[in-house]
C-alpha cells in the first residue's frame, strides 16, 4: 500500500506465489521492479537459482526478515532492510524524480 500511495504501479501476487509464476508475469507485466518479502532465509535461500535469474531480467528488492545480505549478493538483488515504509519511500517511481512527499 505504500508503493502505491508513493505513485507505484502495485501488482500483488499473494504469498507462496511460485517461482515460475513470477517469471511469467514479469515477462507479461514488464515491471520496472519486483519486491518479494520473507520472514525466514531459507525461503530465499532454497529459491536462490531462480531469483537470480529473475534478478537478471528486472531490479529484484528483498524485504522482511529473512533478506540477507548473503543471499542478495549470491543472486545480485538489493535488500530493503528499513522498515517498510521508509524502504518505499526511498524507491523513486520511474515517472518520478524524486521520492515520496506528503
Amino acid at each position: 500500500m505504500v508503493l502505491h500511495r508513493c505513485g507505484w504501479r502495485v501488482v500483488y501476487l499473494g504469498a507462496d506465489t511460485p517461482v515460475a509464476d513470477l517469471g511469467r508475469t514479469i515477462e507479461e507485466i514488464g515491471p520496472d521492479t519486483v519486491v518479494l518479502a520473507a520472514v525466514d532465509a531459507q525461503r530465499f535461500r532454497q529459491a536462490m537459482p531462480d531469483l537470480g535469474t529473475l534478478s537478471r531480467a528486472v531490479p529484484l528488492r528483498l524485504a522482511g526478515a529473512g533478506a540477507t545480505r548473503e543471499v542478495a549478493d549470491a543472486i545480485g538483488a538489493t535488500i530493503l532492510a528499513g522498515d517498510p515504509v521508509t524502504e518505499a519511500q526511498r524507491l523513486v517511481p520511474p515517472n518520478r524524480t524524486s521520492g515520496w512527499s506528503p
